[in-house]
């Protein structure tokens, strides 16, 4: 991975990570890249799921989320 992050830095020309021997942490251009790249993947996949709509061939998605036990009396009831 080391490789591609490199190559990609060379491609821009700018530094996207600081790199120490204790630490990797992204530059302020590293940042505006990974969010540019995050928002960009997020679109195609909204556009694959629009074109499998169009299609009649739609994928239905259901996340279901739950609290463990020892989180339940952290948080405040519901309701």
């Amino acid at each position: 991975m080391s490789c591609q992050i490199q190559s990609r830095e060379k491609e821009l020309g700018v530094q996207l990570f600081i790199r120490s021997t204790r630490r990797v942490e992204l530059t302020r251009a590293g940042a505006a890249h990974y969010d540019r790249r995050i928002r960009i993947l997020g679109e195609v996949e909204l556009s694959a799921e629009m074109v499998h709509s169009v299609a009649g061939k739609a994928v239905r998605k259901i996340r279901i989320g739950t609290v463990s036990h020892g989180e339940s009396k952290i948080l405040p009831a519901s309701g």
